[in-house]
């Protein structure tokens, strides 16, 4: 039995689909025909079901239920918890909000201990596991779980019959402040009934979270209830929510209890979001691989702590020791079934990390309706440079569609603004704009034909031809530059937005240089962007960048480079905004607190420093004919032919898609503010499976298929429900105090071999 994302996202409709596909022999399959897509439907009543979405999400990585880990004892597996927590939180949505820092591609991995036993295939398998957590106010939780499956899954039960009892434990205190049920079983008339119960609390204290629910299911349809209960505020400050529904083959009402409104839904009219997509090698269909990274231990013996070394930098699991510079960890392997050999290497920590953007170009044509998003310096403007603007092309006009305030600490919280087009007559301080675009992959300049107000005053900006569908649109692909690169210039010159660095480095009171003119040459060195000598490394995040330091741009100062910068009403002056449109290539130096602000990686015993893949950028062009009902028509009219410049850093995580707020109460809710209460953050379309796509330069074909599907339900009339009547299954709630079951699984395991498991692929 497997768990999927139908249930863990959604336990209240977690079996309204089924799998159906035909199973062939395994060993005639390729990689794109094995991977197999699994679909899962969201509702509003399952938002109280996030943690045992995240549980269950990470309990399914550890690939209990491979054949290879079967009665093998006790292994290690890596787990991704950014792959289950919160895709769909406002924090994790395509904007420039992280200020074209690192923080979007951060990895977090935990180590779960796992043994699954079964004595032969007629018998109950029984899954164990160890894993280290953050509990309520990040007190440290050694968590215990023990799932033991009885039935197989089916067509009629994707899920089988199951009982998971978890707890999470703090050394000294007796009481668990965690404790957890999920059940699958038969009841009586043979239907299937699935339960859950969690509280969360402090220890020795009050219950902070609980979460209780019942679903039943037939063959025509089922019914069930939530209920949830939050205390933020201490003891009596949450208030309970409670949600009844019950669903036949064509509907689903669903009530509030708390409100005592009830809702109507289409099961034949969803719209999709996917969550994951593997890319494959049109070829053979082969996964593409992507060098990401390794696994590291903290000793030799493997008795350390397991964590994993990237692209990204470094991920350890909680309560692991801090490793510094210059630490030794091992890269534990097992060859050939043989003994794992642990391989020494020495961590290589920088302050910061020197990024080269390469130059790449086309058209706003290719752009529509996708956001663009950035400050808009319109002469005059008094938000000019205190609020972010959203604009979009939309096949004939270039047009400010939303606004956000900046300096909040956080994403920006958009409003829906009045079209105000880009026109001829529009007074722009620069003559391009320097916009941010998921879909391309970061930063963009739409290059714009223009004309100074005043040849002799700069101030009085410019005036420009109006954006066109010809119009160049400049974009640059990312990848960090190593320590040891020699190819990165002697000097690197900066014009706006200059790291300002004293002996002790960056002052986070006062991170940057006055944007006056005035050329700034640094020196890279020894992983290090260096100021008169001194480090440009910031070690605590300034006020309102808590993502940290990203610089302006850096460039080589050559005399063909200077040409290209002088200002068109100057030649005598530097207009160095022009770099993002005209340079080959520049660079950025970002830094910060966060361990994705840093250079981090390993050397050898020879001193080389290892290297690991940047994303492989993935061209895809949505289908002009449309996606064949997988998207809204009118989705399929927004964007089709438009191309897409997707990053995919490895199996199951392919990013670029562009966004949208979704209110579950109100699906045709327009407003574009995913950090107001209730709304989600999800991908505006999805991919259709088998679609074709490209590297950057179109000399490979690659195939795109969706692993993980997400369906909302259409909203319908109230009356459209009337044949469905609510019941009220919280008698089958689930008691924690009688019901619950110590895992009680005795003495930690001491894992010294390799991790056998990484994200949720068997290595």
């Amino acid at each position: 039995m497997n768990f999927s994302k139908f249930l863990t996202r959604t336990l209240s409709t977690a079996l309204l689909l089924s799998p159906g596909y035909v199973q062939l022999r395994a060993d005639t399959l390729t990689d794109y025909e094995k991977d197999k897509t699994k679909t899962f439907v969201h509702e509003q009543s399952s938002d109280a079901l996030d943690q045992v979405n995240s549980i269950l999400c990470m309990f399914e990585q550890t690939k209990y239920s491979d054949p290879s880990l079967l009665n093998t004892g006790y292994y290690s597996a890596l787990v991704d918890q950014s792959v289950c927590e919160g895709r769909d939180s406002t924090e994790n949505s395509s904007d420039s909000s992280s200020g074209g820092t690192s923080a979007s591609g951060a990895k977090e991995y935990t180590t779960f201990k796992v043994k699954s036993e079964r004595a032969k295939a007629t018998d109950p398998q029984t899954v164990s596991a160890f894993v280290k957590i953050k509990g309520p106010n990040d007190a440290p939780l050694s968590v215990q779980a023990k799932l033991v499956i009885t039935e197989g899954a089916s067509s009629f039960n994707p899920l089988g019959a199951f009982t998971l009892s978890y707890g999470g434990f703090v050394a000294g205190v007796p009481i668990p402040p965690m404790k957890g049920i999920i059940k699958s079983v038969r009841d009586t008339q043979g239907r299937v009934l699935i339960k859950f119960a969690e509280e969360i609390g402090i220890p020795g204290g009050p219950t902070i979270e609980a979460v209780k629910a019942a679903l039943v299911r037939n063959t025509e349809g089922g019914s069930g209830s939530v209920y949830q209960l939050e205390q933020q505020g201490g003891p009596g400050a949450g208030t309970p929510k409670t949600n009844h529904f019950t669903y036949n083959p064509t509907k689903f009402l669903g009530k509030d209890a708390s409100a005592n409104e009830q809702r109507c839904l289409s099961r034949t009219s969803y719209e999709t979001s996917a969550w994951s997509y593997g890319v494959y090698n049109q070829a053979n269909g082969s996964r593409v691989t992507v060098n990401s990274g390794f696994p590291i231990n903290t000793r030799a013996d493997g008795r350390g702590s397991f964590g994993f070394l990237g692209y990204y930098g470094l991920s350890l699991p909680p309560g692991a020791a801090t490793i510094n510079n210059g630490d030794t960890v091992y890269r534990i392997e097992r060859t050939g079934g043989g003994q794992p050999s642990a391989t020494p290497y020495t961590i290589l920590v920088k302050d910061g990390k020197l990024k080269r953007h390469t130059r790449s170009e086309t058209t706003l044509g290719a752009l529509r309706n996708l956001p663009l998003e950035g400050m808009v310096p319109i002469v005059g403007a008094s938000d000019a440079f205190t609020s972010m603007k959203r604009l979009t092309w939309d096949g004939s006009t270039l047009s400010i569609v939303a606004a956000a305030s900046q300096g909040n600490g956080g994403p920006p919280s958009w409003t829906n603004v009045t079209p105000q087009p880009i026109t001829s007559s529009t007074n722009l301080l620069f003559g391009d704009l320097g916009l941010f675009s998921e879909a391309l992959g970061g930063e963009v300049r739409i290059k714009l034909s223009c004309t100074a107000v005043n040849n002799t005053n700069p101030a009085l900006g410019v005036t420009c031809t109006a954006p066109s569908a010809s119009t160049p649109v400049v974009f640059f692909a990312e990848s960090t530059v190593s320590p040891t690169d020699a190819t990165v210039p002697g000097t690197l010159r900066c014009y706006d937005n200059c790291p300002k660095a004293g002996v002790s480095g960056i002052d986070k009171n006062d991170t940057s240089y006055p944007n006056d003119g005035t050329a700034h040459n640094y020196i890279f060195t020894a992983g290090i962007l260096q100021d008169g000598g001194n480090p440009a490394t910031l070690s605590e995040a300034p006020s309102g960048q808590p993502w940290g330091l990203n610089s302006g741009l850096l460039y080589d100062p050559t005399s063909a480079n200077n040409t290209l910068l002088e200002c068109p009403w100057n030649a005598a002056q530097v207009c160095s905004w022009q770099g993002y449109s005209v340079l080959s290539e520049f660079y950025t130096w970002e830094t910060g607190p966060n361990t994705w602000n840093k250079f981090t990686s390993v050397q050898d015993s020879n001193n080389n420093v290892v290297q690991f893949d940047a994303p492989i950028s993935v061209k895809f062009t949505y289908p002009t004919a449309g996606t064949g009902g997988l998207n809204p028509s009118a989705v399929d009219q927004k964007f089709a032919g438009n191309t897409f410049y997707l990053k995919y850093g490895g199996f199951g995580n392919l990013s670029g898609i562009p966004g949208k707020c979704f209110n579950p109460a109100n699906p045709s809710d327009n407003d574009p503010d995913c950090s107001k209460p209730g709304r989600r953050w999800v991908p505006e379309f999805t991919i259709p499976a088998g679609t074709a796509a490209t590297n950057s330069n179109g000399s490979i074909t690659y195939l795109i298929k969706p692993l993980e599907i997400e369906q909302r339900m259409a909203k319908l009339a109230l009356a459209q429900c009337s044949a469905l009547k609510i019941s009220d299954l919280s008698s089958q709630w689930l008691n924690l105090s009688k019901d619950w079951t110590d895992p009680n699984l005795g003495v930690e395991p001491d894992i010294t071999d390799a991790p056998r498991v990484i994200g949720g692929v068997v290595q």
